[in-house]
Parts: C-alpha cells; structure tokens; sequence
C-alpha cells in the first residue's frame, strides 16, 4: 500500500498560509486591545506587542511571495525587525509599473511610501520590536535601574507621541475634550493600520505578489473591502 507524501513546494504552502493566518490574526487582536486603550486604563504594551509582530510577519510574507514570484523558489529573506526598511523593500519590488497601472495602486504606493502618521507608527512598532528595543525595557531595569534614557523608552510615552500627532493635527489639545481627543487619536491610528492592510491585501489580491498569493489573499477580505468613510469605525473581537 503506497503512502502519500507531500512535495516540498506543498509543505512550503502550507507553512506559508499557516504564518500569514498568525500574523493578520495577531494584527487583528493588537487592534482589538488598542481599541480598548483608555487615558485612565492603558493596554499599550500588549497592543504593541501585537502590532509589531503582526505587521513584521505580514511584510516578511510578501518578501517570501514577491521573490518566489520573480525566482520561481522560495529562499531567505531579510530578517531585520526594522519595519521601515520592510516597507521600503515592499515599495520597491512590489509597485512594479505593471502593478501601477491597476486601478487605486498609485494612491496605496503613495500612502506606503509617504503617510507621516503610518511612518512614524512604523518607527515606534519598530524601536518596540526590535530585540533590543522597548519590548525588554522592564526586564532590562531589573538589572540596570539607572539605565540611561529608560523614561523616554516606556511603551506608554511612546504610543502618547503617535496619539499627540492625531491630536496637534486636529488643532491641539482642550483639556475639557480630552478624553473624546484620544478616543478620536486611537480611530485615526487604527484607521492607519486599516489601511496599510488594505494595501498588502490588494498586493495579494490584483496580481501584485504573483498567482501563489491569490488564494491566502481571502486573509485581507475584511480589509480589502473597506471604504475611505470605514478606517477607524469598525469594532474588532478577538
């Protein structure tokens, strides 16, 4: 009785499916514990701990994808936590002038390449992510209380300067307002990461990683779907 066994190149797809459900599901929870971030009840940590991951994994997928697509194999790729240098990786081998004449792809590499609010997130989610970043800041106090620059490191103070920009923009903070402020700064910055997903989705979706990145493409539906009037409006579960 003959015994099946599975190629290589299906063992690698499976792998690969399996990662991109971890990783769209680990942004889906940071957005969901960032949803519920409060000025009197701060969850920045574990949302940050999500976001970073999350996001890192996504573009480490399309890194995968965008190179099978262009060598016909998979191999290694870059493993930098920098989320910025990811980005500007996916920028550059991803919005080829083919991908650019879909319709909507001129906007979505604008966005990823420009967006001062998505660039600075990336910036935080990448100082936190990195192995020697904020992440390991309590851990490393334990053993170096004095630690230089430790308060300026602190999860919490960095999420606040992202929340500050959202609010500046807005027209600055009104003390009596406050707390509707961060309300309407945590919609903006989850309106950010909405759309940063859409554009990896449609990258998945329209032919912009090749024909194996069709199918998980069903990952990025909810995200794909959504209108302009939707980012930062819909209630997320875990």
């Amino acid at each position: 009785m003959s015994q099946y066994r599975a190629s290589d190149r299906q063992i690698q797809l499976l792998y690969l499916n399996e990662e991109l459900l971890i990783a769209v599901s680990t942004v889906e929870t940071g957005i969901t514990i960032l949803q519920s971030n409060r000025l009197y009840r701060s969850n920045e940590f574990p949302f940050m701990l999500m976001l970073s991951s999350g996001i890192e994994r996504v573009l480490k997928i399309v890194q995968h994808l965008a190179v099978f697509n262009a060598e016909g194999e998979f191999r290694p790729v870059c493993w930098t936590h920098n989320l910025d240098h990811l980005r500007a990786w996916v920028l550059r081998e991803c919005f080829t002038a083919a991908y650019l004449t879909k319709p909507n792809m001129h906007a979505d590499r604008d966005y990823l390449a420009g967006d001062p609010l998505l660039k600075a997130m990336f910036a935080v989610l990448s100082d936190f992510g990195d192995a020697r970043g904020s992440r390991y800041l309590y851990m490393d106090a334990i053993a170096n209380p004095n630690m230089q620059g430790a308060g300026d490191r602190w999860p919490k103070r960095q999420w606040e300067r992202l929340e500050l920009l959202c609010i500046n923009a807005a027209g600055g903070i009104q003390v009596e307002l406050i707390e509707e402020q961060h309300k309407q700064a945590t919609r903006q910055l989850v309106g950010v990461i909405e759309r940063f997903m859409r554009i990896i989705g449609r990258l998945f979706r329209f032919g912009g990683l090749g024909e194996l990145a069709l199918p998980p493409s069903t990952y990025f539906s909810q995200f794909i779907r959504m209108d302009e009037h939707e980012f930062g409006t819909v209630a997320y579960r875990v």
